[in-house]
C-alpha cells in the first residue's frame, strides 16, 4: 500500500464522518456503548450480505468463464 492509497482511505472515512455528522450531530457520542456495539454488530452483518452477493456474482463469472475456456 502507498501512502496516497492511505491517504484516499483516509479521506473517505473522514468524509463518512463529516456526513454523520451533518445528519446526526454529536448524538453519536452521548449513546451509551452497548448500543454501539449493537451498531457495529448491525453494520459487519450487512457487510457480511455484501460480500455474499458479490461472491455469487463473481462465482457466477468464473462459471461462464470455464464455460467460454471449454469451448
Amino acid at each position: 500500500m502507498d501512502n496516497d492509497e492511505f491517504k484516499a482511505f483516509m479521506q473517505e472515512i473522514h468524509s463518512r464522518m463529516e456526513a454523520g455528522h451533518r445528519e446526526y450531530g454529536d448524538k453519536s457520542f452521548l449513546r451509551p456503548p452497548l448500543a454501539l456495539v449493537e451498531e457495529i454488530k448491525e453494520e459487519v452483518l450487512d457487510i457480511c450480505g455484501w460480500a455474499f452477493i458479490l461472491y455469487r456474482r463473481v462465482s457466477k463469472l468464473a462459471e461462464k468463464a470455464g464455460e467460454l475456456d471449454a469451448t
